[in-house]
């Protein structure tokens, strides 16, 4: 089984409905994240979307249960994965291959 980067670990893919899928316009996932069921595909996507409000925002201040309810989580799939999500995240620092990356933080500059 091929290896799945999620910004923090390698493990194997999920190989469910919810895994991600390469298609002729790259990677999307395939199911909205309140239909999503299995766990290790729950917590790569939790994960991007968690580093995207880390894009945003600078740094991890903030980002709470609400955060990941508005991007369409169910308070259930929040509950049983979040805290492992925002572990996992914030354990690892963010890696960029270019200074130009979108919303890079001037004090990486």
């Amino acid at each position: 089984m091929p290896a799945v980067a999620t910004g923090a670990a390698v493990r194997p893919a999920s190989r469910t409905l919810d895994a991600k899928r390469a298609t002729h316009d790259g990677y999307i996932w395939p199911r909205a994240r309140h239909h999503m069921t299995d766990g290790v595909a729950i917590r790569d996507r939790m994960a991007e979307d968690a580093r995207a409000f880390e894009e945003l925002r600078g740094d991890f201040d903030g980002i709470s249960e609400r955060y990941f309810w508005s991007k369409g989580w169910t308070p259930e799939q929040v509950e049983e994965h979040g805290a492992a999500v925002i572990e996992q995240v914030t354990a690892s620092p963010i890696c960029r291959t270019s200074p130009l990356f979108p919303g890079e933080r001037a004090s990486a500059a």
